[in-house]
């Protein structure tokens, strides 16, 4: 796709969730957002623009040869690329120490429908006064004084967006490469609208005469704003990790992964996955550990996660919660995300939970008698057939 094409593509994507954040309703300043229940939706967008079409790659077999250094090139496309997401946010618990909650990535597959696809999901900590990049506590903001030099911009101004206007405080900071900035609520400190333009370096490129030029670089854009704030009924809030819980030292869980081509009469056999889960830290309201996954498709590369009591996707859910659940039951319906999660199935050993787009459905099963996550179903189709991935608990230690 060329970066003309990209950009407005891009443009498209904001304007349509511009238009959806419109219909939705309003979020209420008066009111904190930052409590256990609440789900809070941010669009991120980016795109990279190529500064030259084609561009000179060393190789060393290549076919174009610097006569002053000797060093030899390919000469190869340089095309553009972007695409559009949504970052979710529930809410499960809020300290002066800390806040813990869910997290869920989604692609904006389709940006006519805004039909999504779920790339990942995970449980997070962060301190108390800031969740990322994505809130600051306004005691924080208010602390912050107006500033105006060659590489730093700070000031408040009233901001419209979605047919409401925030009391603001825009943070610009500009370097050699480009400039970034982040735009807050200052009531609630919720971040509006966050962008960046950020020059990549040089490259080389084939001038007149054949000769070897340096060339402009690809420059990298951003573009993110919060899309609805609201109250939801998903679990969660008030869930402690049981006892023996606190005393776990290692999860495995195995399956396997592959693609289904629809139509083809044969079919190619899924491929095995497993995933070592090793627990570094425990406390009632989460456990840190470190995942490790291992297959074709993996570098089994460790990663720190943290594994949260609540939330769909989450760890744990209370037994008492799942023996409420019948099979059937809605328990949320997401505009933004196009996203329905409901009660898939209630049998006697395990409860299932999926979380389904146009594109995407997500299952998370739950034993009934233990309340921790032994399953997890993953399928994704847009159209040749369905991508998956399935994975159950094999031992615990």
């Amino acid at each position: 796709m060329s970066a003309r094409l990209m950009g407005g593509v891009i443009a498209f994507g904001i304007a349509v969730c511009m238009a959806a954040l419109a219909g939705l309703p309003a979020m209420a300043q008066q009111n904190p957002v930052i409590q256990p229940g609440m789900r809070i939706v941010f669009l991120g967008s980016a795109a990279s623009i190529p500064g030259e079409s084609t561009v000179l790659v060393p190789s060393p077999n290549g076919g174009w040869v610097n006569q002053r250094t000797g060093q030899t090139y390919n000469l190869e496309d340089n095309p553009g690329g972007g695409g559009a997401g949504y970052v979710a946010l529930d809410i499960i618990e809020v300290t002066p120490q800390h806040i813990i909650g869910f997290s869920n990535n989604w692609l904006l597959y389709d940006l006519q429908t805004g039909a999504t696809t779920h790339i990942e999901g995970h449980g997070f900590i962060d301190s108390g006064e800031n969740i990322a990049d994505f809130w600051v506590e306004p005691r924080k903001l208010a602390a912050i004084g107006d500033v105006q030099s060659q590489t730093q911009i700070i000031r408040r101004m009233p901001y419209p967006l979605g047919g409401q206007t925030y009391s603001a405080i825009r943070m610009q900071l500009y370097s050699n490469g480009g400039w970034t900035q982040n735009t807050y609520d200052t009531v609630t400190g919720l971040l509006l609208v966050a962008t960046s333009n950020i020059a990549g370096k040089g490259t080389q490129v084939l001038g007149p005469d054949n000769t070897i030029q340096p060339g402009a670089g690809t420059t990298s854009i951003t573009y993110s704003q919060i899309m609805n704030v609201r109250k939801t009924n998903l679990p969660g809030p008030g869930m402690r990790l049981p006892a023996n819980f606190l005393n776990l030292r290692k999860l495995v869980y195995a399956g396997q992964y592959g693609f289904n081509l629809r139509g083809a009469e044969m079919q190619t056999p899924g491929l095995p996955m497993q995933i070592e889960v090793t627990i570094t830290g425990s406390a009632p309201t989460h456990i840190s550990a470190m995942l490790t996954e291992r297959s074709a498709a993996a570098l089994g590369i460790s990663v720190p996660i943290q594994l949260i009591a609540g939330g769909i996707g989450g760890f744990y859910l209370d037994p008492t919660y799942l023996a409420s659940l019948r099979q059937g039951v809605v328990l949320d319906e997401d505009q933004v995300l196009k996203t329905r999660t409901f009660v898939a199935s209630v049998d006697n050993t395990m409860v299932m939970l999926t979380v389904q787009s146009p594109f995407t459905a997500v299952t998370y099963g739950y034993d009934r008698q233990s309340g921790m996550l032994v399953y997890n179903d993953s399928r994704t189709d847009t159209g040749l057939g369905p991508q998956y991935r399935t994975v159950q608990l094999q031992s615990v230690q």
